[in-house]
């Protein structure tokens, strides 16, 4: 009997302390609750856009962890925070233009906030409005480029008849129809996307004859608008001027 009680009494000690440094242990912070979204701007839509024919969807994450492939991650963290996760409530960026034509694109998130589902969808009238309609939530295109390369002009060995175009996006994704995607991308990363910097493909041949053709390049690079054009004395030597930018034939 008396076994019994020294062991008992040992137990009720060790609860007794046990206790006794919970107590003295500050009280855990309260769990954050999960605010994590996905963020999609559509395809723009229309016979003349000639360029993303996919939706581009990156994540955020803003509690318990800031974490995500959004490009601006800590910008859209701070205004959803700031509308109290309601994207409709985040404001438009300043100073932003929103080009008068149309070629309409969905947008959407999708996710929870705080812990609460967190569903929002609308259409801009293109995507450069969309970019710049909701604070940076949108501003998914920071690194897309649509590549030209023009007919040949006059007469002379090259028949060729329609334009040529393609697209990248660079990030926060890599993809688009450009047959040297990753090549291309490197070579603007590299230029800091200044296409004008972008040197020849190395040991490359321009043939002598003159059938001159325009090349051009819109978009963005780290959010600020490109806008390149040039001509070229014939598709051949368009084709290696600047890396594989223009490889397009």
């Amino acid at each position: 009997m008396r076994r019994r009680v020294v062991m008992a009494t040992a137990v009720v000690t060790g609860l007794i302390a046990s206790a006794t440094v919970v107590m003295a242990t500050p009280a855990a912070a309260a769990p954050q609750r999960l605010s994590m979204l996905d963020v999609t701007i559509g395809a723009p839509r229309g016979v003349e856009s000639g360029g993303r024919t996919e939706p581009v969807t990156v994540w955020a994450m803003c509690s318990p962890l800031q974490v995500g492939s959004h490009p601006y991650l800590a910008e859209v963290c701070e205004e959803l925070a700031a509308a109290q996760g309601n994207p409709e409530d985040v404001p438009p960026l300043a100073d932003e233009k929103c080009p008068e034509y149309l070629e309409p694109v969905d947008i959407s998130v999708e996710g929870y906030w705080d812990g609460v589902p967190v569903s929002f969808s609308a259409t801009e009238p293109n995507e450069v409005c969309a970019s710049s309609s909701h604070g940076h939530l949108f501003r998914l295109l920071s690194h897309l480029m649509k590549v030209t390369m023009g007919v040949p002009q006059g007469p002379g060995v090259d028949d060729r008849t329609e334009p040529l175009t393609a697209w990248l996006m660079c990030a926060p994704v890599q993809q688009g129809d450009h047959p040297y995607l990753t090549a291309a991308c490197e070579e603007l990363a590299a230029a800091a996307g200044r296409v004008e910097n972008v040197p020849p493909v190395p040991n490359s041949v321009c043939l002598a004859y003159w059938q001159p053709v325009d090349i051009s390049a819109q978009g963005y690079w780290d959010g600020v608008p490109v806008s390149f054009s040039a001509t070229e004395s014939n598709q051949q030597c368009a084709s290696f001027s600047h890396g594989h930018l223009f490889q397009l034939l």
